[in-house]
């Protein structure tokens, strides 16, 4: 099951993503970055033709601006994962307020596997008190939570700073 919580017209960010079936396979328009943490399950994505397999304790970026197939496959756990949604209205105020800018073109893929680290292990365990709350702050938690995984991810996985703050409106294809 999704969970979004609300409060007035703040929306949060992050999802947690709840399935007890064997297989599931859709496909999706990615319109914002997404980062996520795969807790059980495995998932198989195809963009553009090609295809990225992830596990559970993986740690994904998704690029913005594309369509993708999938495939999701339960464990005995089920499938679970915490998806972080970042927007360009929230990645540009972040990068007029701490002067974040690309500073060369982006060379990765339009999936990644993110680096393992102890902070993005931390980060994910600070989130589940606020997933579970229906607090009348949490979604202003969530929301500065989703900037906090900005910093992490920059402090581990720094390219990827050249496609996060790269605001120019994607080509034709």
């Amino acid at each position: 099951m999704n969970k979004i919580i609300e409060t007035e017209n703040i929306s949060s960010p992050i999802f947690r993503y709840n399935k007890y079936d064997n297989i599931l396979e859709g496909e999706t328009f990615v319109t914002d970055h997404i980062f996520a943490l795969l807790i059980s399950g495995n998932q198989d994505v195809w963009i553009g033709g090609k295809k990225w397999s992830f596990k559970a304790g993986d740690f994904r970026f998704f690029r913005r601006n594309q369509l993708t197939k999938y495939m999701k496959s339960s464990s005995s756990e089920g499938f679970k994962s915490i998806m972080i949604q970042i927007d360009q209205r929230t990645l540009k105020n972040m990068s007029r307020e701490y002067r974040l800018i690309a500073d060369g073109p982006y060379l990765g893929g339009e999936a990644q596997l993110l680096m393992q680290s102890s902070y993005l292990t931390s980060y994910f365990d600070s989130l589940l008190p606020y997933l579970d709350s229906q607090e009348a702050y949490d979604s202003y938690i969530l929301s500065l939570k989703a900037r906090e995984l900005l910093f992490l991810v920059l402090k581990t996985n720094p390219k990827l700073k050249n496609v996060l703050f790269d605001f120019s409106e994607p080509g034709k294809i």
